[in-house]
């Protein structure tokens, strides 16, 4: 079953509608009970989400993709249309260009400039933190305050720090 076909039967389902026949489910189905109406909701929006993620998203690299980054890079290809072109977010690239120690252009005057703004500081760990991960997190977690896994075993926890504990 391909993503587009399950967003199809959730959304029927979460509309009290079977997706096998079209009908309307009878007001005494279970599906009709608000707490499994509102994880139909859930499940459907997580699924949208899922599905507008870059295809090689949270995929391992490869050397030879790792290769085809570099270059690109190093001709001055846009970060935009490099992961256009890798099939994976901006923040993929990024993150991968710092992993082969490549620094980003792009990137490189606004991770100054937030320090020089006093966005980042050190907490009581010795944990750099950077208050602009706090919106990233808030954006991407599903509010449980777990960590949520970003690309490549980094993972952001919810006080804005970053860990490599691998996949």
């Amino acid at each position: 079953m391909d993503n587009e076909r399950a967003i199809e039967i959730v959304r029927l389902l979460s509309s009290g509608i079977d997706p096998c026949t079209g009908e309307v489910l009878t007001k005494e189905h279970v599906l009709h009970q608000a707490e499994v109406i509102r994880a139909l909701f859930y499940a459907l929006h997580a699924l949208e989400k899922y599905s507008s993620r870059p295809a090689n998203s949270g995929n391992s690299w490869t050397e030879s993709e790792d290769q085809r980054l570099l270059a690109a890079f190093h001709a001055g290809i846009t970060e935009e249309a490099i992961a256009r072109a890798h099939q994976r977010s901006v923040g993929a690239i990024v993150s991968r260009l710092t992993k082969l120690n490549e620094e980003s252009t792009s990137h490189q005057d606004d991770d100054m400039s937030s320090f020089m703004d006093g966005d980042e500081f050190c907490d009581d760990t010795g944990y750099i933190e950077d208050t602009s991960l706090h919106d990233i997190y808030d954006a991407i977690s599903d509010g449980s305050g777990e960590p949520v896994y970003l690309s490549d075993g980094v993972w952001l926890d919810s006080g804005g720090r970053t860990h490599d504990w691998g996949r």
